[in-house]
Formats: C-alpha cells, structure tokens, sequence
C-alpha cells in the first residue's frame, strides 16, 4: 500500500545500457525517489556497462534502501579504463539532500588512462587537464597506482554542507597523502572556505618533479625528494598558499596567494 514500507529484492546479470539506467531505477526524470515509500534490496552484476563515453567492464554492487537511508554493502567496477574501484558507504536523506561517508579503493597498473579518460569529459578542467599532460611527458608518473580515500559530508544545521575527503596511497613510486575539507552552500561553492593538502615522496626526485611539470629526465640521478602544499581560502576569492619541494641538492617554494 502507498505509505507502508514494502519489501523489494531484485538480482540482474545482463548488460545495461547506460549507468543512467542504474541511476533511473531509483530516481525519475523529475528527480523524485521511486522508492520513499518502499524498502529496497538490491544486487546487481552487469557488464560491459557504458555511459556517456565511459566503458566499464563490470559492475558488482549490493546495496539497501530504507526510508532514505542508502546503505552500499558492496560497490566494484572493473575495469574501468583499465582501473578497479571498490566502495562502501552510508548516505542520509538519499536521494534530495544526501550526506554521510564513502570508502573507496582505486587500483590500477597505470592510472594514466583513467586521468586521460577524465581529462576529455571534463575540457575546463585544468586540475585534470595539467595532469593527463604531465603524463603524457613522463608516462611513469601514475604507474602501480592505489589510492584509498574517505569522504564524509555533514548538513551543519545553518543550510550548510560540510565537506571533507582524504586520500592516501602510492603512484609512480611516490607515497602521497592528500586531504581536503570545506563548508558551504551547494549553488555558492565558490564563496565557500576550503582548506587543502598535499604531501608526497619518493626515492627519485624526477617523479615529483614531472608532477609539478618541471623539466627532468628519469634517470634516477637526483636523489629522493619530498613535497608538500597547503592552501586555504575561497576559490572566488582567492588561496593562500603554501609549497615546499626539498631534495637531497635543492630547495623551491613558494609563499602566496593564488588568485580565483
């Protein structure tokens, strides 16, 4: 009956056309929660799965839907431009005003597919951009990669979302760890405060320096090398920022603000 919980439990194996279509079976073209009024179970094995120019080769996921509440037991996608990614999470008020945590894992022998994948989806985005292209240079750079990162988001009571995400893992040789946290409204992200961080090292200073786009040949005649970066601000109005790459013969940095 509309406005009792129902249960639901479904299993597909085929192929999907479209990771729209996942997205579909829970929200409709005007945005509204198929199943506010049901409970949910679902698993689903689906491949090869493409959307919107992005192919994987399978999709495994198990996951549970109570009054709003979406609870991921199980989120993996192979290959994936030839990367592996696997999640779990809990979010809140799913699908109109969604917070809670994911976990997730990225593994790939190069990730440099991957970023040059993200890179043609998203044009204006220098971020990605600057990275398909340190790549390209030095295409050792995100080689036997892994990355784990945590991301949480917390309505704060004020109509404000908090935001923060952390990152760890190895690529290309280096061992890195990032960080990133913010609040604000969702249409005024760039009035928003973030605060970010970066750090990495590795035994051969040339993979740093390509990450930055500094000139060097991979040789491995530099020594080790470490590097990190902190900046805070809004990205309308500008961040303050920290950099530091030390290694065994040199020193650079930089002291500023980076205009928005």
């Amino acid at each position: 009956a509309v406005g009792q919980p129902s249960g639901f439990a479904a299993w597909l194996s085929k192929d999907v056309d479209g990771l729209a279509a996942f997205a579909s079976i829970f929200i409709s073209d005007k945005g509204a929660n198929r199943f506010s009024d049901r409970d949910l179970d679902f698993q689903i094995k689906a491949g090869p799965v493409a959307a919107g120019g992005l192919t994987a080769d399978t999709i495994d996921t198990a996951l549970r839907l109570r009054d709003g509440l979406l609870e991921i037991d199980r989120l993996s996608v192979g290959g994936l431009a030839g990367a592996s990614i696997s999640a779990t999470g809990r979010i809140k008020d799913f699908p109109a005003s969604p917070t809670g945590k994911l976990d997730a894992s990225v593994v790939a022998v190069d990730l440099k597919p991957l970023v040059d994948v993200a890179a043609q989806h998203y044009p204006n985005n220098a971020v990605l951009k600057g990275l398909a292209g340190r790549a390209a240079a030095y295409p050792e750079l995100f080689q036997d990669a892994r990355v784990d990162l945590v991301t949480s988001a917390a309505a704060n009571g004020d109509g404000t979302t908090g935001l923060a995400v952390s990152a760890q893992g190895r690529a290309g040789g280096s061992a890195f760890s990032a960080s990133l946290s913010g609040k604000g409204l969702a249409d005024r992200l760039l009035e928003a405060p973030v605060s970010v961080t970066f750090n990495a090292g590795n035994t051969d200073a040339t993979a740093l320096l390509a990450l930055y786009g500094l000139p060097a040949l991979p040789l491995g005649m530099v020594g080790e090398a470490t590097t990190d970066v902190s900046a805070k601000g809004t990205l309308g109005g500008g961040m303050a920022t920290s950099f530091n790459l030390i290694g065994n013969d040199f020193k650079a940095g930089f002291d500023g603000t980076i205009a928005g």
